[in-house]
């Protein structure tokens, strides 16, 4: 069978989706893991100002290993992005914060991921629309079941 599996193809799609973002927005672009992350502290940094975000909750919502979010977060760090400290009552916890730096480059960039978002979604029904997403919720509900195990 000639057919591609499907975890081959969500990595293809999310690999073109990151690339046609890149195309959009030029030199200044970060990848959708770094959009996301900035994205998840901004949420926090505005919805929820009193809360701390540590580089543990991070590798939670992104769904990675702490090395990874560790060269993520250094990055981000790097351009000026986010700061991160280590936490006042445990000196083995660090937190992240936006930086304004990234909360200006966040705002920048949101619009290239909505023009990819319309895009995307322009390509499909609404009725297929709604199918697809449906069935990512149920493939996502799978692999979080999975990998709880």
């Amino acid at each position: 069978m000639n057919e591609k599996p499907i975890g081959y193809r969500l990595r293809e799609t999310t690999k073109l989706f990151e690339e046609a973002v890149r195309a959009k927005a030029g030199r200044n672009g970060i990848g959708s893991t770094d959009f996301l992350t900035l994205h998840f502290l901004r949420h926090f940094r505005c919805e929820c100002p009193e809360k701390t975000v540590s580089q543990s909750d991070l590798c939670h919502f992104l769904h990675v290993k702490p090395p990874t979010a560790s060269v993520a977060l250094q990055n981000l760090e790097t351009q000026g992005l986010i700061v991160r400290q280590k936490a006042e009552h445990d000196s083995r916890v660090t937190l992240v914060e936006l930086s304004e730096k990234g909360m200006s480059f966040l705002e920048g960039m949101r619009h290239f991921f909505s023009e990819v978002d319309d895009l995307v979604e322009q390509s499909l029904s609404p009725e297929e629309l709604q199918i697809f997403i449906g069935c990512l919720d149920k493939m996502t509900a799978a692999l979080r079941k999975e990998a709880s195990l």
